[in-house]
């Protein structure tokens, strides 16, 4: 399988985590809300769709910032 450039890794690192976090969150946001109603696959797709976008955008930005704190903080070899 051919691997993407390293140049690549920001917006594929916030893509990959964004998925997962907005998806995550969503599940039990709507699980905490109605519980496993009728209905809750739906409501959590849909939740999901609309959060994936805003966490996506956050993720682009958000990334590289928290990369430079944590190379402040962390102590390196």
């Amino acid at each position: 399988m051919k691997r993407l450039n390293k140049k690549y890794f920001t917006f594929v690192f916030a893509a990959l985590m964004s998925v997962l976090m907005s998806g995550v969150l969503s599940f039990f946001i709507v699980f905490y809300e109605d519980g496993f109603s009728s209905g809750f696959l739906m409501k959590f797709l849909g939740a999901w769709q609309f959060s994936f976008p805003f966490s996506f955008v956050v993720a682009q930005f958000v990334t590289p910032l928290v990369r430079k704190f944590t190379l402040i903080v962390v102590e390196s070899d």
